[in-house]
């Protein structure tokens, strides 16, 4: 099964050194989009129209 790592442009969390295993593209996508909107969440009001995040999956 391939292992996907998740990184964000961002101080933290810090890069992604342990990665998830999983079936496919489409599971990598799904969990990118649930961990973003996690992420996202616990940003609360820091994060500001115009900064700019993302995250790259590998």
């Amino acid at each position: 099964m391939p292992r996907y790592f998740f990184h964000v442009d961002q101080d933290w969390p810090p890069r992604d050194e342990v990665g998830l295993e999983l079936p496919s593209q489409s599971a990598a996508l799904q969990e990118a989009t649930k961990a973003c909107g996690e992420m996202i969440a616990e940003l609360d009001e820091t994060l500001q129209l115009g900064d700019e995040w993302h995250m790259t999956v590998c």
